[in-house]
């Protein structure tokens, strides 16, 4: 038994852009940022190139996780115009 399964289970991360507009996911903590961008992107009508996404003053990337930015559950990702 792997002791990453209680660590395993979904968490609410809300992407929020300059605007104010917000976006909740559900995602598994150890599940790269690359979905979550293009989904939002998506939604929200906009190229992926045109914005980047920051938590805690940070930038975060596709190959980033909850788990290797120190997110918990209920964070919010901001998104910025580039």
């Amino acid at each position: 038994m792997s002791s990453k399964i209680g660590d395993n289970k979904r968490k609410i991360v809300k992407v929020r852009n300059q605007d104010g507009f917000v976006v909740r996911f559900r995602t598994n903590p150890n599940r790269r940022f690359r979905r979550l961008m293009r989904v939002y992107c998506d939604r929200v009508g906009i190229s992926r190139n045109s914005v980047h996404f920051r938590f805690a003053g940070k930038r975060i990337y596709r190959m980033d996780t909850m788990a290797s930015t120190g997110m918990e559950n209920g964070a919010t990702i901001e998104v910025y115009k580039q």
